[in-house]
């Protein structure tokens, strides 16, 4: 057998149902199991009601006992108490269903706070056994439920009645609702038995305890001495029998118990009562027994099938899935004759369809969502209903008697339905136990909702008690009505469980009816919010009400007519001008122009719109045009409770076309008539039921089959074509929706008719759910137009608001407020003004002209507000608040002759600003001050104008709460889908991102998604997002910009564009933020805790994959890897926790291995170099290390584009994780989310995160003042991204103050200011050097807090660097230094903890520390290279680019060949543009230097791409075309075109026409000197000589220094060829020599190519000794730097100076211009691979 599960509560009160979404018959009735009782889902429901079926049973009655007190306590702690409460019950409940389920009883109702169960049995002889079942069940639920704790200190205690014997269940209803009660002995017995209990107490009725073995059990008499209390199980040795017989009594307890039974009795008489029971007890026989005479297992339940019975447990007590009840039935049947009596009734189950009677029993709204496959738990939500409980008392005479108690009960149940149904109420539970025979019926349940719940609810109670006072049997009839915010939705168990409504109105409405017999009573909010007139309401005395508090003023409402109306009204009619409906009027004049033409292409209009949208206006309007234009009209206003009567609209109708005729009602005594109705005149008896008529049917038709129907139709259509005017009549027919059925078959017959125009208004619900056939073949025919209504233009709202309050001004504040919170909605508009004059926010005064108030005030044009006939929409009370208007000045308003003053607002053409935003509704009261008007000596014309009282802030008025129930009234009306997508929309904010949506709906649902938003978008809930006035009202901006509400402007992709998905938008929003805000509070708790939860997984998810693309240090994650790894071991926990271990062990004693190898070849490499002496690593070991480190590279991506996606993802994830309380998860997500945001410099979106983050910190230190470490952690990050958001502000002083709160927590001290003494820096640096020669073997990971820590450190380090404070920044890269060698950190913390070090050694002159901390990280980074990420590759190459660049600078050649193939490796793989172009110049000559300039032509490649892709960045070509002229100076190929890049960098220097000073500009004109030099150009060589001057700068930097290279050089070969301008070369040529030594000083690379030119100098002049002096010299130190290149060069100009000298005409600098004139362009590897050829500077002997 299956074991019960409690019930799966993932909303308060709601049932799981996420299981499988089949839509076929099983499975929904699967899921309407549940909903009723096993006598529902085997009686015979083919029988005609009412029926009654009768049972010998064990009833079981248990109450709540504390659920009152529960109700009062959680009633006071706001919208979430309900929710409480009902997860409350739910769990108790949980348990009490299983305990009885699994004891095969069957729950025949929830009431509330109790349950009704019975246990059937097929002879009186099984009573016996089955009431011990069920006393034991007792026990058990009193041991499990006897004493429940609650949350907030209430217990809940449950008292149980049991009693035994027959009982009947009577079956009532009709084709739409049916239900069943129950009645009997069994019944009554149990209801007594519980009025006797107390809290956990188990009271057995005195005809049942005879039926149980009372050897089993302990019994104690109650005061009656007939019911008994069972106590627990009996004792094995000595068990005492009860039974006793009457005689035994004593005479005193005999009187005793007279005067109990008159209420008499006294504690004292309870007291000799105790007594006198315990001594006759005594003399009682004892009955000996042994444990063994007991039974120790329960009683076996009926044999079932042989394998069922060796599966089923002895101990368990279980219960069968009712879906095998009926084969259980049917073995039961085979087993033995005691269940004969179910073998008829089986039959009937399986022969009929039991879904289809199943659906009758359960409440529409169940229905809807099983049918629609949602789940159950989007039923249950809080929303204010009307609570309307009746007590019927019936003549105890006619209960006597079952059939005539069974029609009484019957007749009762129609009638309660229909007027229910009627008024748009829900019929939810009928029970005969406990308070007599009661209805609860609610109003406003989902698919029931109207804006005028209260009113229908005490008009329905009216009604209702009006005729059941004239029932015969009715002797008395009891009404409480309550209003108020209840939950509604599913409570019970997985296993039967039932629709309900809890909270504290259900309990008041219910005692209001006990309490106030004979009356219709109701409480305060009630009273208040139907808003029907005081005169219908007499205050009573308010009396005590068990369990409830302030319960405030009851009335009884008297307001309702005996008389049943009968009589159709007229459509509304108003004398103002309609506003803002032209295009509606237009189509209507039309349809009249057409008709009067008489063609056939007139079509009847149908006004489709929202209630309170303006639809009787524009009906009204059409009525007055229709009259205009001479046509007759027949006007009929149809309320709901019309829709009861049969026919009443074509009565209505039928009358008022016979009466503009000049006809009478008696048809047939018209002549004129009955002459063109013809020879069917005879059939006229059948519009009896039309006209209320009773014309008798004719003799000669007795006998003969008529079709009825048939007939009636074609009479009226008959009929009403002889009374259609030739002019033609139109039909006005306001809320067709309430049209009753029976005449929308007759209102057809009108279509085809010429002269007829039928007009009508309808709520769109009713066009997707039709009342009948013949409504949806009207709708849908050919000849009918559907006109939906939107809201008003915004300009219109001024002019609507004057119109209701009868005014000609309003403040522009109140136009602002009615703009942002109606949106055009007249009724909501309506609702609003209400509010505020019923509340006195805004009051109507008379302006006499004298106002001081003469500004901000919007009064429209006379025309649009002017009637001929003063109507008030509002009722204006005055007299009470004239004392208070007396304080308040008046605006004067301009005549109508006259202009108006340009400081007012007047809208001759409407032409305003309008404001969209939220919704709200309205009907109000506006106060008057014609009282006041007329005490006053002024005899001035007055003028109502309407101000804001004083001391009332117009920005910050609270929405009126009517106005939220408008909103939940239209979001019932709308599809079902409809109606979850926007539940599950309000969830995800104002924005609402399709795809988050998606997950959120049931799986049923997501097809429909598209088509969804889709709808709801034209019908005005969503618009697009990004469309332009969405943005505008995102921002806050007031704008008029006008676009379709339907369209979309998300950006799609050709992809997205091909499917068929276009129309529906990506990213909607909600158009009125109200709707938004409303549709949110209906949702419980659990259920928005549960949307949201999914809605952030899956955000989670989203950010997952893009936070992939971002370094993981960014936003403070762990790396991916420890993620995969922890996600692996978990996975090998799962498989085998042996296998786990031993894994784990290997890995760790690896990792020990690997970590003691780097750290022991650390101190080795520390050791050979002493005291941080610098051992340098062999070019082979150093290039296989830099192999390994840039084989993994990928390049660089630009983080801030995923950045920017991840900032809305991080909104809305911060969002849903605060709403379901993941304080800690929400605060690691707002650093990251900060952190993120400093990235991509968004700074104002920064601020607001950290905002929200320290008022959660702060929340966090109120409930939590002992933080623990992790807590600790977060709360140091938030401050020290604080201090980060304060420096990007340039609030460096505040910055700097914030970072010792964030080193507060992480146990570290710092100074407020950036300062370091020198003591302190000094044991840094020991503390430094000592970490550095003994290095930890600590091999497991940082602490979290440690991590921190480090990240602190590292602000602080670069916020020293960037305000230049030297020391503070030694001080905390050391301290980053240490704190990371104290354990494995993360590989990006050691890279930055070494580039900081690195800098600062490099900065202070400690080379040998440098260089040894650059091999240190080499190696680690080599060791761990799998775990380096690109921007830790970033940050190498960007250390070893500097280095490199230092090393060539200081002639280091050798090293900064090591770390500058580093540098290059890596910046190739990565594709680093920024260090690629600062570090690839220096590569190059680091190359050339090298005489291997072609290893650099790779990455002068990649220079020259970037140059390409930033076309902005010219000076990064201009070097790289530098480059290239460099090559061809040397005899080299040069990978492009050497003229193209001369002309190139020409145009450069001439197109940049600021003139700054520039070493890259210098060089480079030198450079183009040094060209023309070459070929012997003097004169361009002079120019560019001149002009590079103008760029000389005083710097020694490595251009400045090359420019004066080249410009000496360009000199030297000018005197050496050009004789003529030797002399005045010679001078210039020593400053210049002059200027070098200075800067070779700093730049040592370049000395040997100074001597080189000092050598050339003087060989020009004639000193040759000196030169080869000067050039042996260079030789050297080319050796000692390691410069390939300038010592082969020497060599050659050597040989060439002293060997092979040329006379003067024969000048080797031919060849070289031979070579040079068109070189590069045409570059290959092989080109290149050879050594260049070594042109030798000229020399011409003179």
């Amino acid at each position: 057998m299956l074991s019960l599960q409690p019930i799966q509560v993932s909303g308060a009160g709601s049932v799981s149902t996420t299981g499988s979404s089949d839509n076929d018959e099983t499975s929904k009735l699967k899921k309407m199991k549940p909903h009723v009782p096993g006598i529902v889902i085997f009686a015979d429901h083919n029988r005609p009601l009412p029926w009654s079926v009768t049972y010998h049973a064990v009833t079981l009655f248990a109450d709540i006992s504390g659920f009152t007190a529960l109700c009062e306590k959680y009633s006071t702690m706001g919208q979430s108490g309900v929710d409480q409460l009902t997860r409350t019950l739910n769990e108790y409940l949980s348990v009490l269903v299983e305990g009885i389920l699994g004891s095969d009883g069957d729950i025949l109702k929830f009431a509330g706070d109790a349950i009704l169960a019975i246990w059937r049995v097929g002879r009186v002889e099984e009573l016996e056994a089955e009431v011990e079942k069920v006393v034991r069940c007792c026990l058990e639920i009193q041991d499990k439920c006897g004493e429940w704790d609650t949350d907030i200190g209430v217990k809940l205690t449950v008292k149980i009645g049991v009693a035994a014997g027959e009982m009947s269940i009577t079956f009532l209803g009709n084709r739409e609702y049916r239900h069943y009660v129950e009645l009997g002995p069994a019944i009554s017995a149990v209801n007594t038995a519980e009025h006797f209990c107390q809290s956990g107490m188990i009271v057995i009725s005195p005809d049942t305890w005879e039926h149980c073995n009372q050897a089993n059990f302990q019994l104690e008499p109650m005061e009656d001495l007939k019911h008994m209390r069972v106590t627990g199980v009996a004792k094995a040795k000595q068990i005492r029998s009860y039974s006793l017989p009457a005689p035994q009594l004593h005479q005193q307890f005999e009187d005793m118990t007279q005067r109990r039974q008159s209420d008499e009795l006294t504690v004292d008489d309870l007291k000799t009562i105790r007594k006198v029971h315990m001594e006759r007890l005594e003399k009682l026989p004892t009955i000996e027994s042994n444990m063994s005479s007991l039974p120790l297992k329960p009683i076996p339940s009926i044999k079932l099938t042989e394998v069922e019975e060796n599966n089923q447990s002895e101990e368990s007590d279980t219960f069968r899935p009712q879906k095998d009840m009926k084969s259980l039935v049917q073995t039961k049947m085979q087993v033995g004759s005691k269940f004969g009596k179910l073998k008829k009734l089986v039959t009937t189950v399986t022969e009929m369809k039991l879904d289809i009677a199943l659906r009758l029993y359960i409440l529409s709204p169940v229905l809807k969502k099983i049918d629609d496959n949602q789940p159950l738990e989007y039923l249950s939500e809080m929303r204010q209903v009307s609570i309307l409980f009746m007590n019927l008392v019936l003549d105890e005479n006619v209960q006597k008697d079952t059939e005539q108690n069974e029609h009484l009960l019957q007749k009762i149940f129609e009638l309660v339905y229909m007027k229910t149904k009627a008024m748009h109420g829900a019929l939810n539970k009928v029970f005969l136990f406990d308070k007599g025979c009661t209805f609860l019926v609610i109003f406003g349940l989902p698919g029931y909702k109207h804006e005028n719940d209260c009113a229908h609810a005490l008009t329905c109670s009216g009604r209702m008690k009006c005729q059941l006072d004239n029932t015969e049997g009715v002797e008395r009839v009891s009404i409480g009505v309550t209003t108020g915010t209840t939950f509604c939705g599913v409570v019970g168990h997985n296993q039967r469980h039932e629709y309900s409504v809890i909270g504290r109105k259900v309990n008041m409405a219910a005692r209001l009816m006990m309490h106030y017999p004979d009356k219709i009573t109701c409480d305060t909010d009630t009273y208040q919010t139907c808003r029907l007139p005081p005169s219908f309401f007499e205050v009573l005395m308010t009396k005590r009400m068990k369990g409830l508090r302030n319960i405030g003023v009851i009335r009884q409402f008297i307001g309702y007519s005996k008389d049943e109306k009968m009589v159709a009204k007229s459509v509304m009619h108003t004398d103002y001008p309609i506003l803002g409906r032209q295009m509606e009027e237009f189509i209507f004049r039309e349809q009249l122009k057409v008709m009067q033409k008489d063609e056939n292409k007139r079509r009847h209009l149908v006004f489709s719109g929202p209630s309170g949208i303006g639809k009787t206006k524009i009906l009204d309007q059409a009525l007055l045009t229709a009259l205009q234009e001479a046509f007759n009209t027949v006007s009929c206003r149809v309320e709901l409770e019309d829709s009861s009567y049969p026919h009443f609209v074509s009565n209505h109708i039928l009358r008022s076309l016979l009466s503009n005729r000049g006809y009478s009602d008696k048809i047939e005594k018209e002549p004129y008539l009955l002459d063109a109705i013809g020879d069917e005149s005879v059939y006229l008896y059948v519009l009896n039921d039309v006209l209320g008529t009773q014309i008798e049917k004719p003799v000669s038709l007795v006998g003969e089959k008529v079709d009825e129907k048939a007939k009636r139709r074609s009479l009226f259509k008959r009929i009403a074509h002889e009374c259609f005017d030739t002019d033609g009549t139109v039909v006005v027919i306001d809320d067709a929706h309430n049209i009753d059925t029976f005449s929308w078959a007759l209102i057809c017959e009108l279509l085809p008719l010429k002269n007829c125009l039928i007009v009508m208004s309808i709520r769109p619900n009713i066009l997707d759910v039709p009342s009948c056939p013949e409504a949806l073949y009207f709708f849908e025919h050919s000849e009918v137009k559907l006109l939906d209504m939107r809201a008003l233009d915004p300009k219109y709202v001024a002019p609507l608001a004057c119109q209701m309050m009868n005014v000609c001004s309003i403040p522009r504040d109140l136009d602002r407020i009615l703009r942002e919170q109606s949106h055009g909605v007249p009724s909501w508009c309506l609702e609003i003004l209400r509010d505020m004059l019923e509340n006195y926010q805004l009051i109507i005064v008379n302006d006499d002209g004298s106002s001081e108030y003469k500004h901000d005030v919007i009064a429209p044009h006379r025309s649009l507000i002017t009637t001929s006939a003063a109507m008030h929409m509002l009722n204006v009370p005055s007299e009470a608040r004239i004392h208070q208007l007396q304080t308040f000045s008046v605006t004067e308003l301009t005549d109508d002759d006259n202009p108006p003053p340009p400081e007012k607002a007047i809208l001759p053409h409407l032409d305003i600003d309008s404001v969209p935003q939220p919704k709200r509704r309205g009907s109000l009261r506006v106060p008057s001050i014609e009282l006041l008007s007329s005490r006053q000596s002024s005899q001035t014309a007055m003028t109502r104008i309407a101000r804001f009282a004083k001391n009332i802030d117009s920005s910050n008025l609270p929405v009126p709460v009517s106005m939220k129930e408008l909103i939940v009234a239209r979001i019932d009306s709308m599809r079902a889908t409809d109606q979850l997508m926007i539940k599950c929309a309000a969830v995800l904010g104002k924005v609402v991102r399709r795809d988050i949506l998606e997950i959120l709906l049931p799986k049923a649902h997501r097809p429909k998604l598209a088509g969804t938003i889709h709808r709801l978008m034209e019908s005005g809930i969503f618009t697009c997002s990004k469309s332009p006035t969405s943005q505008m009202a995102v921002r806050g901006v007031q704008d008029e910009l006008k676009v379709q509400q339907n369209k979309c402007f998300c950006h799609r992709s050709a992809s997205e564009m091909s499917t068929m998905e276009t129309n529906s938008c990506y990213e909607p929003m909600f158009t009125h933020p109200l709707l938004q805000e409303t549709a949110y509070e209906v949702l419980m708790e659990s259920q928005r805790n549960e949307l949201h939860t999914k809605a952030a997984q899956y955000l989670e998810l989203s950010a997952d994959e893009l936070r992939g693309h971002i370094p993981y240090y960014v936003l403070f994650r762990p790396p991916a890897d420890d993620l995969e790894e922890q996600a692996k071991m978990i996975e090998l926990k799962l498989a085998d926790v042996d296998a786990v271990i031993s894994v784990r062990r290997k890995g760790l004693q690896e990792m020990e291995t690997e970590t003691r190898t780097f750290t022991y070849d650390a101190i080795q490499s520390k050791s050979k170099r002493g005291r941080r002496q610098a051992v340098f690593v062999s070019s082979k070991e150093a290039f296989q290390l830099i192999g390994e480190i840039a084989e993994g590279g990928t390049p660089l991506e630009p983080i801030h584009v995923y950045i920017r996606k991840l900032m809305p993802i991080y909104e809305s994830l911060i969002h849903h994780l605060r709403c379901i309380n993941k304080t800690k998860k929400a605060l690691f997500i707002l650093a990251e989310a900060i952190a993120a945001a400093l990235v991509i410099d968004c700074t104002d979106q920064a601020v607001e995160f950290v905002h929200i983050a320290l008022d959660m910190l702060d929340m966090i230190k109120k409930d939590t003042p002992r933080l623990d470490k992790n807590q600790k952690m977060i709360f140091a990050r938030i401050n020290r991204l604080h201090a980060k958001i304060l420096y990007h502000l340039g609030d460096v002083k505040n910055a700097y103050r914030q970072i010792p709160v964030a080193a507060a927590f992480l146990g570290l001290r710092e100074s407020k200011q950036p300062t370091s003494s020198l003591f302190r820096n000094l044991w840094l640096i020991i503390k430094f050097n000592y970490c550095l020669r003994f290095p930890s073997h600590k091999s497991e990971p940082l602490d979290v807090s440690v991590l921190e820590q480090c990240y602190l450190f590292a602000d602080l380090y670069k916020m020293d660097k960037e305000q230049g404070h030297i020391n503070p920044k030694l001080a905390h890269a050391i301290k980053l230094f240490t704190t990371i060698l104290s354990g494995g950190a993360h590989i990006h913390q050691i890279v930055d903890a070494y580039s900081g070090m690195i800098e600062c050694s490099r900065e202070k002159r400690w080379i040998s520390t440098c260089e040894g901390l650059q091999w240190d990280l080499l190696h680690i980074c080599a060791k761990r290279s799998e775990e380096l990420s690109t921007y830790d590759r970033n940050i190498l190459c960007e250390i070893y680019a500097t280095s490199c660049i230092e090393f060539f600078l200081h002639a280091n050649l050798e090293k900064a060949k090591v770390v500058g193939k580093a540098a290059a490796d890596i910046c190739v793989c990565i594709r680093d543009v920024q260090t690629t172009n600062v570090f690839c110049p220096f590569y190059f000559y680091l190359c050339l230097f090298r005489n291997v300039y072609h290893e650099s032509i790779g990455l002068l490649e990649v220079m020259k791409g970037n140059a390409v892709k930033q076309s902005d960045k010219l000076d990064i070509r201009a070097l790289y075309q530098v480059a290239c002229t460099e090559i061809a100076l040397v005899g080299g190929t040069p990978p492009e075109n050497v003229q193209t890049c001369i002309s190139c960098l020409k145009n450069y220097l001439y197109v940049d026409k600021t003139v700054q000073k520039s070493a890259e500009k210098y060089y480079i004109a030198m450079t183009i000197s040094l060209w023309f030099a070459r070929f012997e150009k003097w004169t361009e060589c002079q120019d560019w000589l001149d002009n590079g001057i103008v760029y000389e700068m005083r710097e020694s930097s490595y251009y400045m220094c090359m420019g004066n290279v080249n410009r000496l050089e360009s000199v030297l070969i000018t005197m050496s060829i050009n004789g003529e301008l030797r002399g005045s070369h010679v001078k210039n040529a020593k400053k210049i020599f002059k200027s070098c030594c200075k800067q070779v000083e700093d730049i040592p690379v370049l000395k040997p190519r100074l001597l080189h030119l000092k050598a050339y100098f003087n060989m020009v002049l004639g000193r040759r000794t000196k030169a080869r002096k000067l050039a042996n010299k260079a030789l050297k130190l080319c050796k000692n730097q390691g410069n390939v290149f300038e010592a082969r060069w020497l060599h050659s100009n050597l040989n060439t100076w002293f060997e092979r000298e040329t006379d003067g005409n024969k000048n080797i600098n031919e060849k070289w211009k031979e070579r040079s004139v068109s070189c590069g362009g045409r570059w290959n590897q092989e080109s290149v691979t050879q050594e260049p050829t070594m042109y030798p500077l000229p020399i011409v002997r003179r």
